[in-house]
Order: structure tokens, then C-alpha cells, then sequence
């Protein structure tokens, strides 16, 4: 997004191939616990190495340059606070960069991981890998599998008219 208010969205392309591999963990975190643990002010050089690694992403998507992309999945603002929260995070994160992720990162406020891979061959063992590491912690997950798709979101009407 270019701007919030009024929304103002630039389509970013996708590099061909890359897949995410989502695991949501059963168990719930109140938004108002996750918003608790985040810090109100972070260091003003935190914010700026935090956009070194956005404008990076951004740049290796217009590059298709997957392998950096993944050096640019790394979150130093929020996710090292609401980490916590998720039982066998960090366990979980290993297991599936160890898998062959190119990076993976806390899903907004939690509970759920993603992690983004290429091609998509290797996307059953990172899956097999983090739903593994979730049971080490005794936690029950549901995961999926699903290539990124190159246009984002959209809205159409259907034959009825309903949307």
C-alpha cells in the first residue's frame, strides 16, 4: 500500500513458483494480550533496519530474485514479542527453514507460521516439518499448502449478481 487513507494499492509481481505453506496452530490469542507484549516505541534505527528488510522484499519481488527474498523474511520489530505467545515458535521456524523455507514469519498477531518456498516441490517437507515441531509441544495444528497467487485480491460478481 502506498497510502491508507484513501486506500492506494500497487499491484507487486510474484515471483513464479513461490509457494507459502501455512500452519495454524489450535490455540487462541486475544488480540488485546498480542497488541500487550509490543513495545509502544522501538529505537529509530529498529524502524529503519525493519524498512531496509520491506524495501528489500519488495525489491526482489520486482527482481523475481526468490533466494533473497527469503534473507528478507525477518521480522526485528514485532514478532520477537508475540514469539511468546505461540507454544514451540521458534522450534517451528527452525524446522522450517532446516526444511528448506526460504523464510517464515509470525501470521500478523498470531497463532499461525508461514513460510514461503520455491518451487513448490519442496513445500510437503516444509509443511510435514512445522506441523512435526508444533507436535513436539503437544499442540494440534491444521496446515496448507498454496502457491502465491500472481494477481492479489479481487472482486467480481457472480451470475446472480452477488459478490
Amino acid at each position: 500500500m502506498v497510502r491508507v487513507d484513501p486506500p492506494d494499492v500497487i499491484e507487486l509481481p510474484v515471483p513464479e513458483g513461490l509457494t507459502c505453506v501455512l500452519v495454524h496452530p489450535h490455540v487462541e490469542i486475544e488480540t488485546s494480550r498480542a497488541r500487550a507484549v509490543v513495545p509502544g516505541a522501538f529505537e529509530l534505527s529498529t524502524y529503519v533496519e525493519q524498512s531496509t528488510r520491506l524495501g528489500g522484499l519488495i525489491a526482489d519481488c520486482y527482481r523475481g530474485d526468490v533466494d533473497l527474498i527469503g534473507e528478507s523474511l525477518e521480522d526485528i520489530l514485532i514478532e520477537p514479542h508475540r514469539a511468546s505467545l505461540v507454544p514451540g515458535f521458534e522450534r517451528v521456524q527452525r524446522a522450517a527453514l532446516e526444511a528448506g523455507a526460504l523464510g517464515g514469519l509470525l501470521s500478523g498477531a498470531g497463532p499461525s507460521l508461514f513460510a514461503l518456498c520455491h518451487p513448490e516441490a519442496r513445500a510437503d517437507r516444509i509443511e510435514t516439518a512445522m506441523v512435526e515441531a508444533f507436535e513436539v509441544s503437544d499442540v494440534e495444528v491444521d496446515s496448507w499448502i498454496s502457491p502465491i497467487a500472481s494477481k492479489g485480491v479481487r472482486v467480481w460478481n457472480d451470475p446472480e449478481g452477488q459478490q
